[in-house]
């Protein structure tokens, strides 16, 4: 029979569950939010298709405040590509919406950036 130590019997009644200081970090660095905008980054290829996805970095997002008012995400993209990502706005909001639940996002914030290390740019073919 295998006694436990009175050294880890002490350490054992000072254990706390990880999942409370994950919560409380999370929620300082993300906001209460946190968790939803985690789901949206562990979905975000499948929410808006990987070729959109690989240019497109959501970096924050707010919740309405009152019941039915959207909220708002910001989304990091490579400078040269944000008027193509602003002309997709009802399309990538509509994908949001499906995913979350409908008038979740009302509003999609374009954060330019410089171009993503290791992403190449498609050139736009819409001059004739």
């Amino acid at each position: 029979m295998n006694k436990a130590s009175p050294v880890t019997d002490q350490r054992r009644r000072h254990l706390v569950p990880l999942a409370e200081p994950v919560h409380d970090l999370a929620s300082a660095a993300f906001g209460k939010e946190w968790a939803r905008y985690a789901r949206l980054l562990e979905h975000w290829d499948d929410i808006l298709g990987p070729e959109l996805a690989s240019h497109t970095t959501p970096v924050q997002l707010r919740m309405g405040k009152a019941p039915g008012q959207g909220g708002a995400l910001r989304v990091r993209v490579p400078a040269p590509l944000a008027p193509d990502i602003q002309a997709l706005t009802p399309q990538i909001l509509e994908r949001i919406n499906s995913y979350f639940g409908k008038d979740s996002i009302s509003r999609l914030l374009i954060e330019h950036a410089s171009p993503m290390p290791g992403k190449t740019l498609e050139p736009r073919n819409d001059h004739r």
